[in-house]
């Protein structure tokens, strides 16, 4: 019984001594975390993209009469929605495709560079009135040989391929005196993806844009600008080139059409671009939710900015009633212009 009873009390007072631990390490953790309400979600996200945002420098806003008008609607009692709601209009007067907020059930971003302007793109229309069945898929390149003149569709820069698909396509291109790539609502990706098809047109290492990140927390802190080649690979296709756009060519695909405007042979056909010329990076906010910015930009050999987009050479669209009809004019004047 005495022992019985020994142990009994060690076992209480154990239990006490863990019990007790683990209120102290709760404690403590608790005085380490920072106070997740609204006031401070608000500020924190605010604060992020006050001292790492890169392109206030294409932006004509007051960031601080922003905040000032943002934070007077914050109050008492606000629910999780209705924060999340208030952060991501206030991330809208920002205007680019790559600010974001996401939580688990729903992210919030800018869409405005493509939704706001004529789609001038619609693909059925082009596989049932110009290319029927008569196409070949290379990887996720789709592609129709013509007379002379053959037709690329590429929809996604997140769309991998391999360097023997690329051999594969430089082979059945390389004796056409023109190609047509079709770049309309490619909306980016990997762009590791736009270096390497470049690296196929270029028939030397060519200079194609300069890189430029924050440096500090000001919004003019920004490092010098730094240049970026892409080397050729294999023998490229020197014929001509015409490349199709619209307001949905973003990010990575922006950034392809930056590359291929530096050489001579090309021509940009359609609506100018969509832009987005941002490195995003993230940040995980206080209460969990992710805020995604561009730390960092492109610009281009001129040094110049190119995150509201690329003006093309040759401007054209397709109306409605085009549309209707089956017709896509922009198609058909970079036909013309291969004649």
């Amino acid at each position: 019984m005495a022992l019985h009873t020994y142990w009994n009390s060690l076992s209480i007072i154990m239990l006490a001594f863990l019990l007790s631990a683990n209120i102290s390490c709760t404690k403590q953790f608790d005085l380490e975390q920072p106070p997740v309400d609204s006031g401070y979600v608000f500020e924190e996200a605010w604060k992020r993209i006050d001292t790492r945002y890169s392109l206030f420098g294409t932006k004509n806003i007051d960031w601080q009469l922003i905040h000032d008008a943002y934070k007077s609607r914050i109050r008492s009692g606000l629910t999780e929605n209705e924060l999340f709601e208030l952060i991501a209009e206030m991330l809208m007067e920002l205007k680019d495709g790559h600010v974001a907020l996401s939580k688990s059930s729903r992210t919030s971003a800018y869409d405005q560079f493509y939704t706001s302007f004529s789609t001038n793109f619609n693909w059925q229309n082009i596989l049932l009135k110009y290319l029927g069945n008569q196409i070949d898929n290379i990887g996720p390149f789709i592609f129709k040989a013509g007379d002379g003149v053959s037709y690329i569709r590429y929809a996604s820069f997140n769309d991998d391929f391999t360097e023997e698909q690329l051999d594969n396509l430089m082979d059945k291109i390389s004796s056409q005196r023109g190609i047509i790539l079709d770049l309309r609502h490619n909306m980016g990706g990997n762009l590791n993806n736009a270096a390497r098809l470049f690296s196929r047109f270029a028939d030397t290492t060519t200079l194609v844009k300069y890189t430029q990140e924050k440096s500090g927390s000001g919004h003019n802190d920004l490092g010098k600008p730094i240049p970026y080649h892409v080397e050729k690979k294999g023998f490229p296709y020197t014929g001509k080139i015409i490349i199709l756009t619209n307001r949905r060519c973003f990010s990575a695909c922006n950034e392809f059409i930056l590359y291929m405007s530096e050489l001579p042979r090309v021509k940009l056909l359609g609506d100018r671009t969509g832009g987005g010329s941002g490195l995003p990076e993230e940040f995980i906010l206080a209460n969990g939710w992710i805020l995604r910015y561009p730390s960092s930009h492109s610009l281009s050999v001129r040094k110049e900015y190119v995150e509201d987009g690329i003006e093309p050479d040759i401007v054209a669209e397709i109306s409605s009633v085009d549309e209707y009809n089956g017709r896509d004019p922009i198609l058909e004047r970079a036909i013309a212009e291969m004649q």
